[in-house]
């Protein structure tokens, strides 16, 4: 089972629309409704796919910090192909980040935050139309000390 979607007047109806199938090959099909006009109570109509339906994808996440769970508003998360970048955002008050990808291809997202340590995922995407789900959690960063730095500060001694 995939995931529905619409694909336009002639095939989908108000009424009931059913049993779409294609042969990805000859790129044939039929698919049953009992839309007006028709012959019967449910009828078979054949087509021929004249352009292939586009695959959209979502993917999305909730930035989290990695010890307590709790959700990292104002997260700067960016989306690579390779070595380019293809958008950047900001996490949400409730820390939800999102980007319109193309189905099948891979990427890296990276998640950077202030006092937080750097993290780069990569993932695949399907090659369905729908959403994929990219939780990622943070770890908090270690303090960085050079010499005459306070050390009191860096691990919060006053």
């Amino acid at each position: 089972v995939t995931d529905i979607e619409n694909v336009g007047e002639d095939v989908n109806s108000p009424k009931d629309d059913f049993a779409y199938i294609i042969d990805p090959v000859t790129r044939r099909g039929f698919f049953s409704s009992n839309k007006d006009g028709g012959q019967g109570s449910d009828d078979i109509y054949k087509f021929l796919e004249t352009r292939k339906l586009q695959c959209i994808q979502e993917l999305d996440g909730i930035i989290t910090d990695a010890e307590t769970a709790a959700v990292l508003p104002g997260t700067k998360v960016t989306l690579y192909e390779g070595t380019t970048i293809k958008n950047t955002t900001i996490s949400d008050a409730v820390g939800f980040y999102s980007f319109a990808v193309e189905c099948g291809k891979t990427y890296n997202v990276r998640a950077e935050k202030q006092d937080y340590t750097t993290k780069e995922v990569t993932i695949t995407i399907g090659k369905l139309t729908g959403k994929t789900s990219l939780p990622i959690a943070l770890d908090k960063s270690t303090c960085k000390v050079t010499i005459g730095d306070d050390l009191g500060k860096c691990f919060g001694i006053k």
